[in-house]
This record gives C-alpha cells, sequence and structure tokens, in this order.
C-alpha cells in the first residue's frame, strides 16, 4: 500500500520539520507514518492534525528540554500570523489529506502551543540543516525501480 501511496503522490515527508498544514483531529486528521527495519516499509505511527509542529530529529535531541516546556504551555491560543521564513509541510488533498512520514524521537508541538511559541520554535528547527530534498535512500529507491506495476 505505501509504494502505490508514494507513486501516486500521497507521501510527504516531515523528517525535516516544519508547520503541518491540513485537516485537524475533528474534520479527518492526518496519518503518520515511519520507517521499519525492513527496507521500503513503513508503518502507522499515529495521528497528526493541521496547525501543529514537527520539529526535525536533531532540533527534538538538542533542545528537548524547552520543547517540553513549549508543549506544556497548552491553553488557548488564537493562530498566530506566520511572520518568519518557515517550512511549511502541505499535507492537504482530497478526498483526504496526504500521509505524512516522520520518524521515532521528532517531537511533535501541539496546536496552542505552536501558536503561542511559533517563532521560537521555528528557529529552533531552522538551526538543522535536515532536509536532504528526498524523501527515499538511495537503496529504496533501486528496490522500487525493481516493481512493475500491471
Amino acid at each position: 500500500m505505501f509504494l502505490r501511496a508514494f507513486v501516486n503522490g500521497w507521501v510527504v515527508d516531515g523528517r525535516a520539520g516544519g508547520l503541518i498544514t491540513g485537516r485537524s483531529h475533528a474534520d479527518g486528521h492526518i496519518v503518520m507514518l515511519q520507517p521499519t527495519s525492513e527496507l521500503g516499509e513503513y508503518e502507522m505511527l499515529g495521528l497528526i492534525e493541521g496547525g501543529e509542529y514537527v520539529l526535525c530529529p536533531e532540533a527534538s535531541e538538542a533542545h528537548f528540554d524547552r520543547i517540553e516546556e513549549i508543549n506544556a504551555d497548552n491553553g488557548k491560543c488564537a493562530p498566530q500570523q506566520i511572520r518568519t521564513p518557515s517550512r511549511i509541510i502541505h499535507t492537504s488533498a482530497e478526498p483526504h489529506d496526504k500521509f505524512l512520514i516522520i520518524q521515532k524521537g521528532q517531537w511533535i508541538v501541539n496546536i496552542n502551543s505552536t501558536n503561542r511559541h511559533f517563532e521560537e520554535i521555528d528557529r529552533i528547527n531552522s538551526e538543522y540543516n535536515h532536509f536532504s530534498g528526498r524523501v527515499l535512500h538511495d537503496e529504496e529507491i533501486d528496490a522500487l525501480m525493481q516493481i512493475r506495476f500491471d
């Protein structure tokens, strides 16, 4: 199933982190996938919603304590205007949102905390140049090239 979804453009790479756009939990949420130990295999990790912020693995590890504090500051807060050049992860699609690939250890900051602390978490995430521009590694691409779709 993952391969067909990937080939048809239904998979977005969130490993570099960024602000998620897409459905809320009430409107259907976004499914998160993570790589397994099997090359080219992915499993469901959980659900996320538009407006939450995913940090890259390096930022999540380096700033664990601060992100934990930010995420605990979960009181209601109106959405803020995005004023900084930030990474935006677009998952919006119809009839359902695209799948989001992340990896274990990435912090997911809830909507209210994201709204309240957006500039800080975006600055923290931007300190790390995790993005490689590719969703899959060379070995995965080679394996995919061997599959025939009839």
